[in-house]
């Protein structure tokens, strides 16, 4: 387990109290610690193993033994984190761009909203980025901005949503598109994949590939297997445990299991064949 996957078993701003349980190694880092807001909304790793987190104070820099923070341009919420190469992609209200190490070390911010073809919408944030090949794509609740690195163009894709999510799956990129269903991005466009019920009147909050085939998690805990333009339901035995959880994201580790983080009862860890190993609350 790497460095990135131990510390999603870290509580960052709550004390954790073991019941009856055996625990793997848990540190805990107050707002003290690390100088940051209370309220920590995506996290990434670099190829030197330093952890990055969007706070609400800005982003946040952990290097196994001291913090930093950097204060986003116009000192709002840092919602989401991508590490790419040297670069520490950012996005927050109203901006979003790159983060460098400059000759002494510390990080120096690029905006690369001037670059867009037309101005953001009115109170857009940017809650989830995910490379693919050359590009990279920001996400807000109304659009996916698509980022050509090669040449520094923009394409703009609408893409209303509740809950911005945006999965890449293998070799494709699938996004969710409120009340409509699950997408898949093709040539800079949104194409249906599936409005089957379930996908659509639930909030997507998990992709991944098993065996070939796309796995969904919804936000009730449901995984469903889309495969031959349909969807089918995974029947695991945590079903039942995770049908009464509000499930806000989730994440696969390299041993095939998930993690899946709720609303207001912690983290879940499940192995790759469904069943429940561990509830961290």
């Amino acid at each position: 387990m790497n460095l990135l996957e131990k510390i999603l078993f870290i509580v960052l701003f709550i004390p954790v109290i073991i019941v009856a349980q055996e625990l793997p190694p848990i540190v805990n880092y107050t707002v003290k610690d690390y100088s940051g807001e209370n309220q920590n909304w995506k996290i990434d790793q670099s190829f030197e193993d330093y952890i990055y987190i969007g706070n609400n104070n800005g982003l946040l820099e952990y290097n196994g033994a001291d913090w930093k923070i950097y204060p986003s341009s116009n000192n709002s919420i840092i919602r989401s984190v991508k590490v790419i190469n040297e670069k520490i992609f950012t996005g927050c209200y109203m901006d979003f761009g790159y983060w460098i190490k400059d000759n002494y070390g510390n990080l120096a911010y690029t905006s690369l909203v001037h670059k867009l073809p037309k101005a953001l919408l009115n109170d857009e944030s940017f809650w989830n980025i995910v490379q693919f090949e050359d590009y990279v794509l920001f996400q807000s609740l109304k659009r996916i901005y698509i980022y050509n690195s090669s040449d520094e163009s923009f394409k703009i894709l609408e893409a209303p949503s509740k809950r911005a999510v945006l999965f890449k799956v293998g070799n494709a990129i699938y996004f969710q598109k409120s009340d409509k269903g699950i997408f898949k991005i093709e040539n800079g466009e949104g194409l249906l994949v599936s409005d089957e019920k379930e996908v659509k009147d639930q909030e997507i909050v998990g992709a991944f590939l098993i065996d070939k085939k796309p796995l969904f998690l919804t936000e009730k805990g449901e995984f469903y297997f889309f495969e031959n333009g349909s969807i089918s339901q995974w029947n695991i035995s945590s079903n039942q445990i995770l049908k009464s959880e509000n499930i806000y994201s989730s994440s696969m580790l390299s041993d095939g299991s998930f993690i899946l983080g709720t609303i207001s009862n912690g983290v879940y860890h499940i192995n790759a064949q469904g069943d429940l190993i561990q509830h961290i609350n």
